[in-house]
């Protein structure tokens, strides 16, 4: 009896780790159209006692964001897809969110998480190499955990090639989950399909040009110079067809100055 008031005692002074369970730990990977990522992990705790709970809250304050101080209390809280792959971070966040009993770090590395392999006329061709799941190598093999659950959100005009993501993987819209698998590859490769370039619009470009502030003053010129246009047109039409009339004589002419040239030189 005595033996089991100390082991309890010595648990409620140590702490909080012994008893605190990791249910679930989800991670979403945001890709932008840089092959640059946002990365969220969540870790879904079990908290047995309002003791550990209460616990657990001044850890969130003492440590902040600082994961180092998250990784000395709580071995399985750092990032995945940063030092264990090779990458730097660039910036990471860390909250706590009471009511669903979950840990969030959020955090972006510094170089692309995806790389370009192959850009074409109409479509780029991206991946991601199984590096970045060092985290989760062993012995040569990728191993994800049942309770680890990555989704990988391609931009939105992206599209992952099937043949090179491994069966057990689910493929939904331009999202890529996966969970509870072993592999020896995890190469994944998607194309992100380029814009068409748009067709001139006159009429768009005319109305966009009327209705932009900036251009007011020059719709004001061109609006006086039509004005002075059609207040001097009869003596505009008078100028041009005296002008057509004085060319037209001069032209007319000339083959006659030519034949008399030619007349000349007979005699």
């Amino acid at each position: 009896m005595r033996t089991a008031f100390v082991l309890v005692f010595l648990a409620i002074l140590t702490g909080n780790a012994v008893a605190l369970q990791l249910n679930t730990h989800y991670i979403e990977i945001n890709l932008d159209s840089e092959g640059k990522a946002q990365i969220i992990e969540k870790y879904e705790l079990t908290f047995f006692s309002n003791l550990e709970l209460e616990q657990f809250r001044e850890k969130v304050s003492e440590n902040s964001s600082s994961i180092d101080a998250w990784k000395v209390d709580y071995p399985f809280f750092f990032p995945r897809f940063a030092e264990a792959a090779g990458n730097k971070l660039d910036a990471s966040f860390v909250t706590f969110e009471e009511e669903q009993r979950t840990l969030t770090l959020e955090y972006f590395i510094e170089k692309p998480f995806s790389v370009l392999q192959k850009d074409e006329p109409r479509a780029t061709l991206w991946a991601i190499s199984d590096s970045e799941f060092g985290a989760y190598i062993k012995q040569s093999l990728i191993i994800i955990p049942q309770n680890t659950v990555i989704r990988i959100n391609l931009p939105s005009n992206g599209r992952a090639i099937p043949n090179d993501i491994p069966a057990e993987a689910a493929i939904q819209g331009n999202s890529i989950t996966i969970s509870g698998i072993t592999t020896n590859n995890l190469n994944i490769r998607y194309i992100i399909q380029k814009p068409l370039s748009p067709s001139f619009n006159s009429i768009q470009f005319v109305r966009d040009f009327f209705f932009q502030p900036s251009n007011y003053i020059y719709i004001f010129i061109i609006i006086v110079a039509v004005a002075v246009v059609y207040w001097k047109r009869k003596i505009i039409t008078s100028k041009i067809e005296k002008y057509v009339e004085e060319h037209s004589e001069i032209e007319q002419a000339k083959p006659e100055d030519e034949v008399d040239l030619e007349i000349g030189r007979d005699e």
